[in-house]
């Protein structure tokens, strides 16, 4: 069996957080990081809402929430969520999640620049959903917002097992 270093990284990254720490702070399933992007799709099995705190990025943000109980707070906005909810910020958003301790915490978060694009959007129109906006307005997507599932593919496909974790999301 060939181990590829993505994989011994992610194995690695497992044994560390989950088995070393005895499962009971948060697991990072996945992480991944460069100068312009950073991915973390992570699982606190007993959250402290206590570890989360108003902040803000100076990175845009796309936020899923796979499961849990709270109620994301951006700009003074409140959003409760739900399972395949996703929450987009701009950079200088403030935000942060106020979470129930009696639930698991699971979420995937992408950070970017704008430079992530290169020269393929010189418009900025990837970009409007975070832009044409007033802060604390219109950050929630709700899985029936989207006319089909193909978000849900986006996220399994980001998910997968891979060479470029750069390349596998940006082009999804």
């Amino acid at each position: 069996m060939r181990i590829t270093a993505i994989k011994l990284f992610i194995l690695t990254t497992w044994i560390v957080n989950v088995i070393i720490a005895g499962g009971e702070r948060m697991r990072n399933y996945l992480h991944y990081s460069d100068s312009d992007f950073t991915m973390s799709y992570q699982c606190d099995k007993i959250p402290n809402p206590d570890n989360f705190k108003m902040h803000t990025h100076a990175e845009y943000e796309f936020y899923y929430f796979v499961n849990g109980k709270g109620v994301f707070k951006i700009e003074g906005s409140r959003y409760p969520l739900e399972s395949g909810d996703i929450l987009i910020m701009a950079p200088t958003e403030s935000h942060y999640i106020d979470l129930s301790a009696d639930y698991p915490y699971t979420r995937l978060t992408i950070h970017f620049s704008p430079g992530i694009f290169g020269g393929i959007d010189k418009t900025g129109e990837l970009l409007r959903p975070f832009t044409q906006r007033e802060g604390g307005s219109f950050n929630l997507y709700r899985a029936d917002d989207f006319a089909t599932d193909a978000y849900k593919i986006f996220i399994k496909n980001i998910l997968a097992d891979t060479e470029n974790r750069r390349l596998q999301t940006i082009s999804n």
